[in-house]
């Protein structure tokens, strides 16, 4: 990664701090590990976050909360960039700029994109999933958001009732912590011991 990359991630990670009101008070320790990382996986590293900045922040700007904002983006945010779900996207972790040049992602590719959007404009955020569901029915990814504590949404899945309410409860309220397969895990940008996986 070069300078200019690296210079401009900063950038826009420090005004997004000012300029709204719920990311000037994020512990520190959540603002670097889930606010100013560039990327969420292992997905190609484009420059997004000035763009993203300025769609998202436009959005946004009557937002009190995180949450509010969150909210607001996994609303609006995929309509804007005309990207939606789709098994035709060319692979499941694309970068943002990736999937927005096919309007097609897999869920890890809208939750990359979902964290960007928010991040973007101060709201912490992280990928979380599951390799395989409690009864092999698949994986899935999503994202969390932290408003004073970390909460959940589908990415490109907006639920009018808020926050923590999504089509997965269930399945995820059976996950198996003491399976790697089956259990569920939140992308760090700290090194840790485990590692998310990913398909």
């Amino acid at each position: 990664l070069d300078e200019a990359f690296l210079a401009e991630q900063l950038d826009y990670a420090a005004r997004a701090r000012e300029a709204f009101p719920w990311a000037k008070g994020i512990p520190e320790d959540i603002y670097f590990n889930d606010v100013l990382p560039y990327a969420v996986f292992d997905e190609p590293r484009d420059p997004w976050r000035k763009e993203f900045y300025e769609l998202a922040g436009e959005m946004v700007k009557e937002a009190k909360t995180a949450g509010e904002a969150a909210q607001i983006l996994n609303r609006d945010f995929f309509k804007a960039i005309e990207t939606h779900y789709s098994r035709e996207r060319k692979r499941a972790n694309q970068s943002p700029k990736e999937s927005m040049e096919q309007g097609k992602a897999s869920c890890t590719g809208l939750s990359i994109i979902l964290v960007a959007a928010c991040r973007s404009v101060g709201v912490p955020a992280r990928a979380v999933g599951t390799a395989m569901w409690w009864n092999n029915s698949g994986n899935h990814t999503w994202v969390e958001i932290w408003d004073g504590e970390w909460k959940f949404t589908g990415a490109d899945e907006y639920n009018a009732k808020g926050l923590n309410h999504a089509w997965f409860v269930k399945n995820a309220s059976k996950a198996e912590a003491a399976n790697p397969r089956k259990a569920i895990y939140a992308s760090s940008w700290k090194r840790s011991a485990n590692r998310f996986p990913l398909v």
